[in-house]
C-alpha cells in the first residue's frame, strides 16, 4: 500500500474508521486495538505529506546524503528542509509511538517496569533519526513497476545485508515484545505475529528486502481487518462455576 497519495490517504481513513467502530464496540480489547491501529495511520499521513512534496518537486525526492549521520544541521531548500523535518524526526517519533503503544497491552506482564521497557524501545528511534536524512523515490516491483518511497535517504554505501540484518533487528523487537513484555497469549498473540510475518515475508518476494517502511503501512489495513473480525477467532475463556 501507499503507492500513492490517494492510496496513503484512503488508508488512513480505513484506519480511523475502524478506531471509531472499535471504540463504539467496546468489546474487552477494542481500546488497545484502537490506540494501536491509530498509530499506522499516524504513518499514512507521513506518506501522504511525502508524496504531496513529491508532487511540487522538480525533480523527484532526492536524498539528502549529506545531512544524514548527523544532529544539528538541515538543508534551506523548502520542500527539501520539509522533507528532511519530516523524515528525520517525525517518522522516528511514529515508530516509537507505535512502540510505546504496543507495549501499553493490558495485562500482568512487567507490571511496574513498563515504562523502562518503553524507554528501552527508544534507542533504536534515536539511531533511526540520527540516521536518517530525506526520504527518496526508489524503483519498486509491486504492484507494477514504478517507484516507491524510502524513508530516510541513500544508505547504498553501506552492504545490503547490513541494511536489511537491521530491518530484521526492527521486526523481531517487535514480535519479541508481543508474547515477553506484552504478556499476550494463544489467540491474540498470533492475530499480531501472523501479520507482521506476512507484511515482511510479502516484501521478501515481491521486493526482495524488507526495508522499504513506507509500505509497512499495510499493517494498518490488515490490523483493522483483523480487529475487526476479532469475534470470528476470539473467545474469552467462560468463567467457572461457583
Amino acid at each position: 500500500m501507499c503507492w500513492n497519495l490517494e492510496v496513503s490517504i484512503a488508508s488512513a481513513c480505513v484506519g480511523w474508521f475502524t478506531c471509531i467502530y472499535l471504540l463504539w464496540r467496546r468489546r474487552e480489547r477494542d481500546l488497545y486495538y484502537a490506540r494501536y491501529l491509530v498509530t499506522f495511520t499516524f504513518t499514512q499521513l507521513v506518506d501522504a505529506f511525502l508524496w504531496s512534496l513529491n508532487r511540487q518537486s522538480e525533480p523527484e525526492l532526492q536524498a539528502c546524503t549529506s545531512f544524514q549521520f548527523q544532529f544539528g544541521a538541515s538543508p534551506t531548500g523548502e520542500i527539501e528542509s520539509r522533507n528532511f523535518f519530516v523524515s528525520k524526526y517525525i517518522i522516528p517519533l511514529i515508530v516509537f509511538s507505535q512502540h510505546a503503544t504496543q507495549l501499553s497491552y493490558p495485562s500482568e506482564a512487567f507490571r511496574g517496569h513498563r515504562g523502562k521497557v518503553i524507554a528501552g524501545h527508544a534507542v533504536p528511534c534515536i539511531i533511526m533519526s540520527f540516521c536518517f536524512g530525506c526520504t527518496k523515490l526508489v524503483p519498486a516491483s509491486f504492484p507494477f513497476g514504478g517507484k516507491t518511497l524510502f524513508w530516510g535517504g541513500d544508505f547504498s554505501a553501506w552492504p545490503f545485508s547490513v541494511i536489511q540484518f537491521g530491518a530484521m533487528l526492527h521486526s523481531g523487537l517487535v514480535a519479541t515484545g508481543f508474547p515477553l513484555f506484552c504478556g499476550m497469549r494463544g489467540a491474540v498473540l498470533y492475530a499480531h505475529l501472523l501479520p507482521l510475518a506476512s507484511v515482511v515475508s510479502f516484501l521478501l518476494l515481491t521486493e526482495g528486502r524488507m526495508d522499504f517502511g513506507s509500505k509497512w503501512c499495510t499493517y494498518c489495513l490488515i490490523y483493522s481487518a483483523v480487529y475487526i473480525l476479532e469475534p470470528l477467532w476470539y473467545w474469552p475463556p467462560k468463567a467457572k462455576a461457583a
